[in-house]
């Protein structure tokens, strides 16, 4: 069996866009991730727009996490009525007691109102 370094960057990235494009939630979520920060990429230049995409693949199969990076994202982006929407998904789910406090403070603050 052929064996990956742990501090490959370029590997790990392959490796989480194959799990990606599988179809894995979770994977879509983090390789969103590693596009943000950079990891993997050349010059180590954050892609935005690939992490937006693979926010929105894995929120289309209610991975509430990514429902709160597109929120995040979209905030940064100023659009934030679509990022109050994406927060607003991501409380429905309750799966997180902090998704529904950090909606409740951007509603009392009018934070991305």
């Amino acid at each position: 069996a052929k064996s990956r370094r742990v501090d490959d960057p370029r590997g790990s990235l392959r490796g989480m866009r194959e799990a990606a494009e599988a179809g894995h939630f979770m994977a879509q979520n983090d390789l969103a991730g590693m596009l943000l920060e950079g990891r993997g990429l050349p010059g180590a230049e954050p892609d935005e727009a690939g992490a937006e995409r693979w926010l929105k693949e894995s929120a289309g199969q209610g991975f509430y996490r990514a429902m709160v990076g597109l929120a995040v994202l979209c905030a940064r982006r100023e659009r934030a009525e679509e990022a109050l929407s994406w927060l607003r998904r991501a409380a429905e789910q309750r799966a997180d007691p902090e998704v529904l406090f950090a909606l409740g403070m951007n509603y009392l603050h009018g934070t991305l109102s």
